[in-house]
């Protein structure tokens, strides 16, 4: 408890008369009384207000300041809309004795900073945060060097008269920094713990960010979005989860929650590097959006999922990323689905969303199944995309073309006409029989092996066989027919547009009889697949077939 008062007047008197050559006015461990109200003071002085005890709310409102501490102070509210300082706000812990532990900044009906100009940093480490009323910490439209808001306690306890009284602040975040520009490097929310009872827990919807935005092992409890970031700008990377990799024995996994939306809505978020979220526990109940959504986002040169527990409450949608744009894309399949190798219910499983999103290429995560070929065809397989998307599949293709491995493509490109078939979008039954008889035949014109290794082999059998039989059923007219002549028979009828086989003019079929007409007619169907045969050889030489599916 402090053990001296001081009165609030007395401080606005001492800033109103300062000088650029005065000292800070500085207190520590006062009982403060009265209403420090300094609005529109313009002072060049610093304020150093540490481990003090205020009665009243304090008020900042556009007042011009070189510098502001309140370390370890505890107040009602701070309302410092529009103000400027020079150099830093310090709103984090301060050590009031001696060798006991270090007092956090505490506030019990919220912080407005809303359109203040900082030119230094806002350090908020530590602090304790609450609000009965709108966001706890509201920064909308502030301009800081680096925002510094680790190890802090922020709580939202809006009730429902509050948020039938006022629904659009009620709706805000926890934190709110809706607009805020930060022209350093760095906003730094790790080790946090955010709840909101009515609304958003960060929010964030067109921040920028020059730098980078760390979200290690913070922990956010919402009703609405756990983490809000539509539009925001981020120049070098986003960081959930895991932040060090050397200190293990400090991480801790990020925690996001949100009882009624999603964990994380990042739409048309744009970052400059790296987007990573590294281990990691994200809950949603969103049934269309998903638990993690990047619609239409440019996430860098790298998105990182690795490692990470994804549950959608009210869907089956736990990722989207439709219409987002990375260089690398690093998505174990285990993450998505535990039953890799084998076929999941299509009434539980888990559903990702990838139409329109572009990576130029996957990673393989050494020790985990993770973005191998078969692996990522069952993720894009009909039970775990909502829908039927022709882009994901060629995305896929493309990265593993663009790698050398172009028979993974190819496979990638089956896969997706298998995908088809079993849609509404092939068509009705006849279309969908002529998928199956493409993939039989040649895999759609991306296996032209098969034509040469087994259906070529298949029907010239088949037609040696036919004039062997022939001969045996006494469909020939001749008895002089040996083995060449029973085949050049077959070659003969079935291969007519290669002339007739030498020797065969006193060994022909016999159209008296009714064998002779079965086996012609047999023949005919014979000719009949080798046209086609043919055909899908001469149109997989042109590359016709891969153009037109």
């Amino acid at each position: 408890m402090p053990e001296f008062a001081v009165p609030a007047e007395l401080i606005r008197e001492r800033l109103l008369v300062a000088t650029p050559f005065t000292r800070p006015v500085e207190i520590q461990g006062a009982v403060v009384h009265g209403e420090l109200n300094l609005e529109d003071v313009n002072s060049p002085a610093s304020l150093h207000l540490k481990g003090c005890y205020f009665l009243h709310p304090v008020i900042m409102r556009n007042a011009r300041l070189a510098r502001v501490a309140l370390d370890g102070s505890r107040l009602e509210s701070l309302d410092a809309r529009g103000l400027h300082v020079t150099q830093d706000v310090s709103l984090g812990r301060f050590e009031v004795h001696k060798g006991r532990k270090p007092q956090a900044f505490t506030v019990t009906n919220g912080v407005l900073l809303d359109g203040a100009r900082i030119k230094g940093d806002l350090i908020c480490t530590g602090a304790h945060l609450e609000s009965n009323e709108g966001p706890a910490f509201s920064g909308e439209g502030i301009r800081v060097r680096n925002l510094l808001l680790d190890e802090m306690t922020v709580e939202t306890k809006g009730s429902k008269e509050v948020q039938s009284r006022d629904k659009e602040s009620a709706e805000k975040g926890a934190i709110q920094l809706s607009g805020a520009y930060v022209t350093g490097g760095l906003v730094d929310c790790r080790m946090s713990t955010v709840k909101n009872s009515v609304g958003h827990g960060f929010q964030g919807n067109g921040l920028r960010v020059r730098g980078s935005m760390f979200f290690g092992g913070i922990e956010v409890t919402s009703r609405d979005t756990a983490i809000k970031l539509l539009g925001a700008e981020v120049g070098i990377a986003l960081v959930f989860g895991r932040i060090s990799m050397e200190r293990r024995d400090r991480q801790e996994d990020t925690h996001l929650t949100s009882t009624s939306d999603s964990a994380v809505r990042a739409d048309h978020l744009h970052v400059g590097e790296r987007t990573t979220l590294v281990g990691g526990t994200y809950r949603g109940s969103r049934k269309q959006e998903g638990v993690l959504g990047f619609l239409g986002a440019e996430l860098g040169i790298s998105l990182d999922l690795r490692e990470i527990h994804m549950v959608n409450e009210d869907g089956r949608i736990i990722l989207n990323l439709e219409d987002s744009r990375v260089a690398r894309l690093i998505l174990p399949a285990d993450a998505i689905c535990n039953n890799l190798r084998g076929k999941c219910d299509t009434d539980t499983a888990k559903k990702i969303k990838l139409d329109g999103a572009e990576f130029s290429r996957t990673r393989k995560i050494r020790g985990t199944n993770a973005s191998q070929r078969d692996d990522w065809k069952h993720l894009l397989r009909w039970h775990h995309d909502p829908d039927y998307c022709a882009h994901p599949y060629e995305r896929l293709a493309l990265s593993y073309r663009d790698s050398g491995r172009d028979k993974d493509a190819r496979n990638v490109l089956i896969a997706q006409q298998n995908h088809l078939a079993k849609t509404e979008d092939a068509g009705n039954c006849v279309s969908k029989a002529g998928l199956h008889i493409l993939r039989a035949l040649n895999g759609y014109g991306y296996r032209v092996s098969l034509l040469f290794l087994v259906w070529v082999p298949v029907l010239l059998t088949v037609t040696f066989s036919a004039g062997v039989f022939a001969h045996w059923f006494d469909a020939t007219n001749g008895c002089n027919c040996n083995l060449v002549n029973q085949f050049a028979i077959g070659l003969n009828k079935v291969f007519y547009v290669f002339g007739a086989a030498s020797g065969t003019e006193q060994c022909t079929l016999d159209m008296r009889t009714g064998a002779g007409q079965g086996v012609y007619a047999f023949f005919w169907l014979l000719r009949f697949a080798s046209w086609v045969i043919f055909t899908f050889l001469l149109g997989a030489f042109l590359n016709l077939i891969r153009k037109l599916h």
